[in-house]
C-alpha cells in the first residue's frame, strides 16, 4: 500500500504554498500591467480614428473606414494574444 498520511507534513506543505501566494499574485499583477500598457497605444490609435470619423462627413467614411478597421483589428489581435499568453502559461 501507499505511504501513511502524515498530517504534519501535509500542513507544512500547505503553509509553504500559502506563503508563495503573495509573490505569485504580485507577478501576475505585474504581467497583466505590462500587457495592458502594451495595448494602450493601440487602443489610443483606434480611439483617435473613431474620433476622426465622428468629426468627418459621411462622404469621408470610405476614406477612413480601412484605417479604422485596421486599428480595431490590430487591437483585437493584441488583446487575444495577451489573453492566450496568460492561458497557456504553465502553472508553477
Amino acid at each position: 500500500m501507499g505511504e501513511k498520511f502524515d498530517r504534519q507534513k501535509f500542513e507544512a506543505q500547505m503553509e509553504e504554498l500559502k506563503a508563495q501566494i503573495p509573490d505569485l499574485m504580485s507577478r501576475v499583477e505585474t504581467a497583466v500591467g505590462r500587457e495592458a500598457e502594451a495595448l494602450r497605444p493601440k487602443l489610443k490609435a483606434a480611439q483617435d480614428r473613431l474620433l476622426e470619423l465622428k468629426q468627418t462627413s459621411a462622404e469621408a467614411w470610405s476614406d477612413l473606414k480601412p484605417g479604422l478597421e485596421k486599428a480595431w483589428d490590430e487591437l483585437y489581435r493584441s488583446v487575444n494574444q495577451a489573453a492566450s499568453r496568460f492561458k497557456s502559461r504553465p502553472k508553477p
